[in-house]
């Protein structure tokens, strides 16, 4: 009525195939599960100054070179400082000293919305500068 079950053992490649298709499960796992809990956190906006400008220049000796973008925000509330790395269009959009509203979540940064500040005419513009 029921056919014999297999009572053999599995060879050595074999449970090296499953125990690395088992961590690579779990691996993919937590990666979801942590981009889940670090994307259920608040956005947070807060009015700031773009503090400092940086490049980081890497590679060379026959691997391709490449430039990565921080821009430090100073929080205009209690002066504490921020560092993001932001994409060349956005880190040539903005100037040091420039004032406006940054949007950011844990280290992600959405958006920063600089505050023209002039001495006549309407009230101060802003534009709003993200995604990233």
């Amino acid at each position: 009525m029921f056919s014999q079950i297999s009572t053999s053992r599995l060879s050595p490649e074999e449970i090296k195939t499953w125990l690395l298709l088992g961590g690579f499960l779990i691996l993919v796992l937590g990666l979801y599960v942590f981009d889940r809990v670090r994307r259920s956190r608040p956005a947070v906006t807060v009015p700031t100054r773009v503090f400092a400008k940086r490049e980081q220049v890497g590679g060379g000796n026959g691997i391709s070179i490449y430039t990565s973008y921080y821009v430090t925000f100073e929080l205009t509330a209690d002066g504490s400082r921020q560092e993001f790395a932001v994409s060349g269009t956005f880190y040539s959009s903005v100037r040091e000293d420039e004032t406006g509203n940054l949007t950011y979540r844990g280290k992600e940064l959405l958006g920063f919305a600089p505050i023209s500040h002039r001495r006549e005419g309407p009230p101060p513009d802003s534009k709003w500068i993200g995604p990233l």
